[in-house]
């Protein structure tokens, strides 16, 4: 009972660090994102002919060297201390493909092996037999 001060510092303490490392990640996304949109609109406004594959493709390239460009630029400030394009993209948290949406996996396990691979006699004929009978009953009830 005497601890609940000291776990509500904790619990506290704990929101606080998170919130500031979730902090960077914000800033960034927040910052590509406006450098995004203005690199596209420049160069929609200066190549009105070109299709979305090209837009998309030239984009890309001139917004690495915008942002490199950008790298000393100071983007977050948090009036003890200040950090540059470069330092924030750091201290951001890495999200991999899973949380960006970059990867699916599907596993698939055939029941048949499974089961084999597990019995301690894969040549038994009673196994043989009941595995031969529940795909028999698999294939008339998927009927």
């Amino acid at each position: 009972m005497q601890l609940k001060g000291l776990i509500k510092i904790f619990t506290i303490a704990l929101i606080l660090i998170s919130l500031f490392q979730l902090s960077f990640t914000l800033v960034v996304n927040n910052f590509e994102k406006k450098q995004e949109s203005k690199v596209r609109s420049q160069l929609k406004t200066s190549n009105p002919g070109m299709s979305e594959a090209e837009l998309s493709l030239a984009a890309d390239d001139k917004l690495r060297f915008v942002l490199d460009s950008l790298s000393t630029k100071e983007i977050y400030n948090l009036g003890i201390t200040k950090y540059t394009y470069q330092e924030a993209k750091e201290e951001q948290l890495n999200l991999g493909l899973d949380l960006q949406g970059g990867m699916n996996v599907v596993l698939e396990v055939s029941l048949d092996d499974l089961v084999r691979s597990m019995s301690n006699n894969r040549n038994d004929p009673a196994l043989n037999l009941a595995l031969e009978e529940a795909k028999k009953m698999q294939v008339n009830s998927q009927e």
